[in-house]
């Protein structure tokens, strides 16, 4: 029975022996202990605590404290045990080791579980954010250097990525821009990865800017189409990546002697330059990780605006086709999947996709904040660490929580850099039968300018930005539209 008491609560069992003074001292350092952390997190708001057990030296500190506390139970039910078991007969000593046995087991699998809390933020601590040792990533930072140019002279080929020298693209003239006015700009790459595809087929897909502007609690979520090519490079501007931007990472990542910096730290750095704003954060997630995100969380809701009927969609068990019918759904991680990767058939098009996959990361985000999240904890950071990746530093995490919570209820704007507003198609005969769109840098740069101001390099304080909004060009996608806020 003492040992009994003492697995409920340390000090329980040497009260029931009769000896008060020990109760006390067993009993009150644990209280204290669980107190002081259980206050500490409470005080935070849900995502500052998220965000500070995210810090590998808190998580380990409270990895610690339940490793202590568990050594401290079973020491109290020992020396309760010793201290009631005088005067009992050799059966009844028998009885106590073996209902302190059954207790200690169960106190060791009960903290088993408790730890694995702290150890799984641990782990997706150390797995997920690793910051980006190159330059110009990151609040506050300066600008990248130029990478060297290659010797050699560049010319027309049809291998990903090949480049050739061409006349600088029509561009505003970056000018010194003002201090940063507390936007945050985060970049959600989406990598097509998906066992079908071999290893020279890692496509970027999904190029996505998140942009929060606390000051007047908007969100402008801006999509580069997959399919941009021949875009001027951003170390050097008078020659244009023959590929698709979609090819850059995987081609940067083989041409290390060229991008030493990597494949997405260059990526982030040409959607700086082609959009105009400097990228606080990136995020990657591979297709695999996204599908195995939304069953952890378990499933997300959404509102299909209009018919997708797809008749070339390959699923990967072989199946050929997806269609799905206007109207509200709850999709788990299979049924997302073709929802954010279709993009054929009527009026379904590579930006429809981009505004689908927008929609999914909203509502993603919103199912976070649902309470019975707290239970699949560990199973989703699991697949965070499988999957994610990103360049943000763990201090700056809790900042970051903040304005997330802040941007709970704000104005999102969704917009899509395509045809015919922001890009054009590229004749096929022009580019080996491919797809491919040119961005109109001139409509790029006055939309930068437009939502950034003087936060964007195409600021020009002698030319002030027009304050129409865009709206469609004949033919063309909308160039913004609303979405619901999360």
């Amino acid at each position: 029975m003492a040992a009994a008491l003492s697995a409920l609560w340390p000090g329980l069992g040497q009260w029931y022996a009769g000896r008060p003074r020990s109760a006390l001292a067993h009993g009150l350092p644990p209280l204290l202990a669980v107190l002081g952390v259980a206050l500490f997190f409470v005080a935070q708001r849900a995502e500052r605590a998220f965000a500070l057990l995210l810090q590998p030296q808190v998580s380990l500190t409270v990895l610690a404290i339940v490793i202590v506390l568990l050594v401290w139970r079973l020491f109290s039910m020992a020396r309760a045990r010793s201290s009631a078991d005088r005067g009992a007969n050799r059966s009844q000593r028998r009885v106590g080791w073996a209902v302190f046995a059954l207790a200690a087991a169960l106190v060791i699998v009960l903290h088993g579980y408790a730890a694995s809390f702290p150890w799984a933020f641990y782990q997706t601590s150390v797995a997920v954010f690793r910051p980006d040792p190159t330059p110009g990533i990151g609040i506050g930072a300066t600008p990248s250097p130029a990478i060297p140019t290659p010797t050699g002279t560049p010319g027309p080929t049809r291998e990903p990525g090949a480049s050739f020298p061409a006349e600088p693209s029509p561009t505003a003239s970056p000018a010194t821009t003002a201090p940063p006015s507390g936007r945050i700009n985060v970049l959600f790459i989406g990598i097509d990865a998906l066992p079908i595809r071999n290893k020279d087929h890692r496509l970027t897909d999904t190029i996505l800017i998140a942009s929060f502007d606390p000051s007047v609690g908007k969100v402008d979520m801006v999509s580069l189409p997959r399919d941009v090519a021949r875009f001027p490079l951003f170390d050097r501007p008078d020659v244009e990546f023959e590929g698709k931007i979609n090819e850059l990472v995987f081609w940067a990542d083989e041409h290390p002697d060229i991008y030493p910096q990597g494949g997405i730290a260059t990526l982030v750095s040409e959607v700086e330059y082609l959009v105009g704003i400097e990228i606080d954060y990136y995020a990657s997630v591979e297709i695999p990780g996204f599908r195995e995100m939304i069953d952890a969380v378990g499933g997300v809701d959404i509102v299909n605006q209009q018919l997708i009927d797809d008749p070339e969609y390959d699923w990967e068990d072989g199946r050929i086709g997806y269609r799905l019918e206007p109207g509200p759904y709850h999709l788990d991680g299979s049924a997302a999947l073709p929802y954010v990767r279709s993009r054929k058939g009527v009026g379904n098009t590579d930006f429809q996709r981009a505004r689908r996959q927008q929609q999914v990361l909203l509502a993603l985000r919103q199912k976070l904040d649902d309470p019975d999240v707290l239970a699949r904890l560990p199973d989703i950071l699991a697949v965070a660490a499988r999957n994610v990746r990103s360049n943000l530093p763990t201090d700056d995490l809790p900042m970051v929580m903040d304005m997330a919570r802040q941007s709970e209820g704000a104005k999102i704007k969704s917009v899509v850099l395509g045809p015919t507003t922001f890009a054009s198609l590229i004749p096929a005969s022009d580019i080996g039968g491919l797809y491919a769109l040119k961005l109109d840098l001139k409509a790029v740069a006055a939309f930068s300018v437009r939502l950034w101001g003087s936060d964007s390099r195409y600021w020009d304080p002698s030319n002030p930005p027009p304050s129409e909004e865009p709206g469609t060009s004949p033919g063309g996608e909308p160039a913004e539209t609303e979405l619901p806020a999360p």
